[in-house]
């Protein structure tokens, strides 16, 4: 019986000895939603004040400056999946269990009865089997985000 040598293609071995590399992260770019209201600005802030108020523990309210901010608060889960999508693995490939989140808000009247407002939150997901166990930031689809600004309009205008 005679024994022939392996012959293993130069290709085949370097591919072998590579490895997988697992694709580089790809950043988070948060996209602001804008609205802008055909109202005047004290109508506005109020409509947002409240809108706001209802869900949100509101850390920071400058009316001059147009800015209101929450404190970082938890969401449940169904609300992370519908405010997120993180169940598509594209978007977040770890197991979480947790979701923390705050929003800002800045309301600018740049021209008379035209009122502009920027709301752009921010999604942190806590990754609960992968080591270092740490907080994540994650993106949002923009459904929160939608319906406040939503809700705003129907305060303003019914």
């Amino acid at each position: 019986m005679t024994t022939r040598p392996l012959l293993v293609p130069a290709g085949l071995g370097l591919l072998a000895s590579a490895g997988c590399v697992p694709p580089a992260p790809v950043p988070v770019v948060q996209q602001p939603t804008v609205a802008v209201f055909a109202a005047p600005k004290d109508k506005v802030w109020s409509a947002a004040v409240a809108v706001v108020g209802i869900g949100f523990p509101i850390q920071v309210i400058e009316k001059d400056s147009g800015l209101i901010s929450t404190r970082q608060s938890n969401m449940t889960l169904p609300a992370n999946q519908w405010a997120l999508g993180c169940d598509d693995p594209s978007d977040f490939v770890y197991p979480w269990n947790r979701l923390r989140m705050d929003l800002r808000l800045l309301i600018e009247e740049r021209e008379p009865g035209k009122t502009h407002v920027t709301l752009i939150c921010h999604y942190e997901a806590f990754k609960q089997s992968v080591y270092p166990r740490d907080w994540t930031v994650v993106a949002s689809n923009g459904n929160l985000e939608k319906e406040l600004l939503g809700n705003i309009q129907k305060r303003l205008f019914g």
